[in-house]
């Protein structure tokens, strides 16, 4: 009796680890693109601080 509760208790433990890696997962992949998104937008103002040194 004492086992199959102590072996419930681990599924559920490992249920809950394994859902805390899918949010911490979830976030990391919410960094990448927010990082991804913002290339665009570092690659026109590189652009524009190389054509303000070539004018230099």
């Amino acid at each position: 009796m004492w086992r199959d509760k102590a072996f419930l208790l681990d599924i559920v433990r490992a249920g809950q680890l394994a859902q805390q890696f899918a949010e911490q997962l979830a976030k990391l992949a919410g960094v990448g693109q927010t990082i991804f998104k913002n290339v665009p937008l570092l690659d026109q103002e590189l652009e524009l601080i190389l054509e303000t040194i070539k004018v230099i």
